[in-house]
């Protein structure tokens, strides 16, 4: 028997160094690298029931159910707002406020999952564009996309 559970919520500052790990050995220490990983960690997550129900859904529609994916996927990690969704452009503003860290690999991590996220849903050249950065002093995380 395992120790280790599916739901169970782990460190965050644990996360956040296997994250900064992967990137310095395979990764150069770039940042810019924490992007492959949210990719492969969208992929991944996209399963069972979940990945039937994605394949009927809009980009915007998801867009507007990421407060709670992101509660599911990041507990205590800040919390996940949609700013903007315009559907006739093609573009929206996400927020990640209350960051309780100032870490560049996790916002591209996250700005990976977004774009990851943005294919499966069916864009070509999906983008998320990190605006705002809390490591870099700004008080919120902020993702402009492109669909």
């Amino acid at each position: 028997a395992s120790d280790v559970y599916k739901r169970q919520n782990y460190d965050g500052t644990l996360f956040l160094e296997i994250n900064r790990k992967i990137c310095e050995v395979f990764g150069e220490g770039k940042p810019e690298f924490a992007r492959k990983l949210g990719s492969f960690s969208a992929r991944k997550s996209v399963r069972g029931p979940f990945k039937f129900i994605l394949k009927l859904a809009s980009i915007p529609w998801t867009l507007r159910r990421g407060e709670t994916i992101y509660k599911m996927y990041y507990p205590n990690m800040g919390k996940l707002k949609i700013i903007k969704i315009d559907e006739e452009k093609n573009e929206g503003i996400v927020t990640i406020e209350d960051v309780p860290f100032k870490d560049p690999y996790f916002e591209e991590r996250i700005a990976g999952w977004i774009e990851e996220m943005g294919k499966i849903l069916g864009s070509n050249k999906p983008h998320a564009e990190i605006k705002k950065s809390v490591s870099k002093g700004d008080e919120r995380i902020e993702y402009f996309i492109i669909w």
